[in-house]
């Protein structure tokens, strides 16, 4: 039986799916005009064990561009190459090289996007594909594939995988993949689920009764489509999951340096008439100015919330933690004056330093194969370090079920994961009752005392909710008590814009002012009406004799 690993990085095309698959089932190593390192396999592909007969390994990697994405492409491939490599020193009866084949092609150029690489993609894996693709039901196959790409692509090979008994392990996950019974075959392993940061929010929304929202969204076109992808499933959860929730929407825009400051503050004016909870969906990079902007519109009196989604590639808390060196800027007095308002939502903490060595062999492997220099805000990649432990978790339950694996279905291999704890080097992988990474969110809160970022609530993924943590407590030094209220005492009345506390008595003064005003209409208005519905008869005299006189019907004195 031959086992085939597809560690793939491509494009959007739904017909990439397609040649993929078809690639996994019928691929023979040919030579090609992209970079490839084919080792020599054996051509006795079966061996005898103690336990009977042992696969041998065919291990694809397909990587394409070199950026600048920092999602896919070529820098989710040194993270499979050094899993391989722990595999091959834990498991040699399984990975060493003398029992497994490992192709590597790579395409160099920059891509912008998926869709923009699907070009490059599909001629290359077209070129895998032999002349003759007749199907050997002999040697009785078992494939799975591996693939860090996008929803977007993961859902045809999934509903593909599904049809022929394959195992497709993917490292993103979207509310689509997880369709109850659509995909039997398919784990999505996100190590950094969108959808559980969003959820872990609404919660958040709800257990403090706030029923206006505004979520700040980045206009910046480097920043798509996370940030469209983004304010898509907040849009949705908040329809499905809290419809009693007021939601709009503003947008700033950071591509220009010298034009964002007024559109943070042209965003930030507009939002807090709505509301004062605000969600901001961009990348840490831009949120210490968007914050400062919130400065100088007096936003840090405790009125005001904000909520930072986590979309970094790395880690949130480490890149928005500015007391620490190394993060994306440095803490200034205005800026202490609004972080004790602000909640950083992110993942469970890594253990970088143990893994210091594989992030230094990736760093050496992005040079040398991929010709991608890592930088230092980029080698702590939360998707490098998903596809190094997909590796590791993997070579784990191919060793548990070696002795049996040419017995087993593709929904029984992947069943095998269910309910499992995997300790390693960097934190533990839990793997859900129905396959998925389990990737509980942390609420984080700045302390600005002592200069840190403290846990103060955890969203558990399993039980969707939002639990307290070691009896840590949200501290508010503000002039307003937390929770605060969701609707703003700032206002636009008339046309006049009542901010200030001290105008609070004017505020009231003008209100009852306009109440009496519309009483007194009111009353006039029902008089009136009601004169006209009486229909009086009066005396009408034609002369100055009593006698020469008539009745005549009229609503007024004639």
């Amino acid at each position: 039986m031959s086992i085939m690993f597809g560690l793939v990085v491509y494009g959007r095309d739904v017909a990439v799916a397609a040649v993929i698959i078809h690639m996994a089932f019928f691929y023979k190593p040919i030579t090609t005009n992209v970079k490839e390192s084919t080792m020599s396999m054996s051509p006795d592909w079966r061996r005898d064990t103690k336990a009977g007969y042992a696969p041998k390994l065919h291990i694809v990697e397909i990587i394409v561009g070199d950026g600048p994405s920092t999602f896919g492409y070529n820098l989710i491939g040194p993270g499979f190459d050094v899993g391989l490599e722990r595999a091959r020193q834990k498991y040699p009866h399984i990975f060493a090289d003398d029992l497994m084949t490992i192709t590597q092609i790579f395409t160099a150029g920059v891509y912008p996007s998926c869709e923009a690489s699907a070009g490059e993609v599909i001629p290359n894996l077209f070129t895998l594909l032999p002349k003759n693709t007749a199907f050997d039901k002999k040697l009785n196959e078992f494939t799975i594939v591996l693939s860090p790409d996008c929803t977007t692509d993961i859902l045809p090979m999934a509903d593909f995988a599904r049809e022929v008994d394959i195992p497709l392990i993917a490292s993103t996950s979207a509310v689509p993949l997880t369709a109850p019974g659509r995909f039997p075959t398919l784990l999505p392993w996100s190590s950094s689920p969108l959808a559980n940061g969003i959820n872990a929010m609404i919660k958040l929304v709800q257990l403090y009764s706030w029923t206006e929202l505004n979520l700040l969204c980045d206009d910046n076109p480097m920043m798509n489509p996370t940030i469209e992808v983004t304010r898509g499933l907040v849009m949705s959860f908040i329809r499905a999951k809290a419809p009693t929730v007021n939601l709009a929407v503003f947008y700033f825009d950071s591509s220009s340096a010298a034009a964002s400051d007024n559109s943070f503050r042209r965003a930030l004016a507009e939002a807090r008439k709505h509301s004062t909870i605000n969600v901001v969906a961009s990348f840490p990079s831009v949120i210490q100015s968007l914050l400062g902007n919130a400065v100088s519109l007096s936003m840090t009196t405790g009125e005001y919330v904000f909520v930072l989604i986590p979309l970094s590639p790395y880690e949130q808390a480490k890149d928005v933690n500015w007391f620490a060196s190394g993060s994306f800027g440095k803490v200034t007095p205005d800026l202490s004056s609004i972080l004790p308002y602000v909640f950083a939502l992110d993942f469970e903490d890594i253990n970088w330093d143990r893994v210091s060595v594989e992030l230094e062999e990736m760093q050496r492997i992005s040079l040398e194969r991929y010709n991608w220099t890592v930088t230092l805000e980029q080698q702590h990649s939360n998707q490098r370090l998903a596809a190094y432990e997909s590796v590791l978790v993997i070579a784990e339950i191919l060793n548990d079920l070696w002795s049996g694996l040419s017995n087993i279905s593709a929904e029984s291999f992947v069943q095998a994961f269910f309910n499992k704890e995997f300790h390693l080097p960097s934190r533990t992988m839990k793997i859900s009752s129905a396959g998925l990474r389990v990737c509980d969110v942390e609420v984080k809160q700045f302390r600005v005392a002592n200069q840190s970022l403290e846990t103060v609530l955890v969203f558990e993924q399993n039980g969707l909710r939002l639990m307290s943590v070691n009896r840590s407590t949200i501290l508010w030094p503000g002039v307003y008590a937390f929770p605060t209220n969701s609707r703003p005492l700032c206002r636009d009345l008339l046309g006049v814009r009542i901010c200030e506390r001290r105008d609070y008595n004017l505020t009231i003064s003008l209100a009852v002012s306009l109440c009496l005003f519309g009483v007194v209409l009111s009353l006039t208005v029902a008089i009136i009406l009601h004169r006209i519905n009486a229909n009086p008869k009066w005396w009408l005299l034609l002369s100055s004799d009593l006698q020469d006189s008539s009745m005549i019907h009229a609503p007024w004195v004639p």
